[in-house]
């Protein structure tokens, strides 16, 4: 009787144990571990350790569950047919079976994701054990299943990105954020991936000074640009010296002294077009300035960019006393834009409110005007339009050979990619 009993208990006691710390361990969100790693740091490394390889935890979980269920139920059944006989031993098959599914799975598990939180903080060192000692039967299976798992890089793995995104997304239909937090939170996600040729001011855009500029010219001309930082170059915008600053032109002015751009000159700092944009920011505060120049693969000048242009990737556009309205994108009606050929094809799709085409934009441009020259193959005309991803683009202006003006309309009802040449 006494091996019958024991039995029983031994099995729905350790199925019910591996049935608490499956549910734990699937259930547990990254924000928890998170937490768990601040308040006991060892118990959250435990529980990163366990999450990222979860396959160890989870083979060394059902060897031990699948062991307990069938010792248990072979010694309880022996010992049951010894006392009783084999005349009720349906009986105790029914009753068995019903102890097993609610004791050993759906309370425990249902327990599990309920609790999950504060459980965790029990079963961590247990599991960690649990898996060191299961290592050499779950190696042993691995193996055997090899040649029926596959590659890894063909099981679909959700990004920490997409994880993110799919998260903020349920906090603003619950109404934990507002939309434009989300969107805040869901460019930052897409920050550390961006290059300085996503977000710089275009070489054909920059306001700068040549540095033999007449003394009484050059006032006017940084005032007309609008800039507190205006760049100074010498025989052509490939051979930009460093920038000059208004304050200090006006301090040389409130001084008596001739206005001299070589005397009042900073230093630039260059970058390369494909650095990304928070090795810029920390280069930005490593050298207390707040613009470079982005030079091309072969050393020439290829656009400007401030920290004003690395804060808008974030953001979203900084309006300032100079800047009364987006020049970049007037909404023209529902589902449709006025946009600027220079504008990043980031800030583009967060405005058509189209995300998902970050990952299908071509890597080789980063405006919409880059975008319409891709898909037509060939120097643009006005009136020239054509279609990406559900997106209608129509030329509206030229500057001589350049996308001045472009019109992009949702097109819901159409997701290929087509062009009127």
């Amino acid at each position: 009787m006494w091996l019958l009993i024991a039995s029983v208990l031994g099995a729905l006691v350790i199925s019910a144990l591996c049935s608490l710390t499956e549910a734990v361990l699937l259930s547990l969100r990254p924000g928890q571990v998170a937490e768990l790693s601040e308040s006991r740091p060892r118990i959250g490394l435990i529980w990163q350790r366990m999450k990222t390889g979860i396959e160890r935890p989870i083979a060394a979980i059902l060897i031990l569950n699948t062991a307990a269920h069938t010792i248990g139920a072979s010694v309880a059944g022996a010992e049951f047919d010894r006392l009783y006989g084999d005349r009720w031993i349906w009986v105790f098959s029914l009753v068995f079976t019903f102890l097993m599914l609610q004791f050993t799975e759906i309370l425990p598990k249902s327990a599990g994701v309920r609790y999950n939180g504060a459980v965790a903080v029990w079963l961590a060192r247990p599991l960690s054990l649990l898996v060191r000692i299961m290592t050499p039967i779950e190696a042993s299976v691995r193996f055997i299943n090899r040649p029926f798992s596959g590659s890894k890089s063909q099981a679909h793995v959700a990004t920490a990105r997409e994880e993110i995104d799919a998260l903020t997304g349920f906090a603003r239909m619950v109404g934990e954020i507002s939309g434009e937090q989300e969107s805040i939170i869901k460019r930052g996600t897409r920050f550390a991936g961006s290059k300085v040729r996503d977000v710089m001011r275009p070489r054909v855009d920059i306001d700068a000074l040549d540095v033999d500029t007449p003394p009484d010219q050059v006032l006017g001309a940084v005032a007309m640009s609008g800039f507190a930082r205006v760049p100074v170059y010498e025989g052509d915008l490939d051979g930009i010296l460093g920038f000059v600053y208004i304050k200090d032109l006006l301090m040389e002015l409130h001084m008596g002294r001739p206005l001299s751009l070589r005397r009042v000159l900073r230093p630039a700092l260059l970058v390369p077009q494909t650095l990304r944009l928070d090795q810029l920011v920390e280069m930005f505060r490593q050298q207390r300035t707040q613009m470079a120049v982005v030079l091309d693969e072969h050393g020439g000048t290829e656009g400007l960019v401030t920290l004003e242009d690395v804060l808008e990737t974030i953001v979203g556009t900084i309006h300032d006393e100079h800047r009364h309205q987006d020049e970049d994108v007037v909404r023209e009606a529902e589902r449709c834009w006025l946009v600027r050929g220079s504008l990043s094809l980031d800030r583009l799709f967060d405005t058509v409110e189209r995300p998902e085409l970050h990952e299908a934009a071509p890597g080789s441009v980063s405006t919409v005007g880059g975008l319409i020259q891709t898909q037509l193959d060939r120097i643009a005309q006005m009136g020239d339009s054509t279609a990406w991803h559900g997106l209608v683009l129509e030329v509206v202006k030229m500057d001589g050979l350049r996308v001045d003006s472009i019109r992009v309309r949702v097109n819901l009802g159409d997701s290929d990619v087509e062009s009127d040449r």
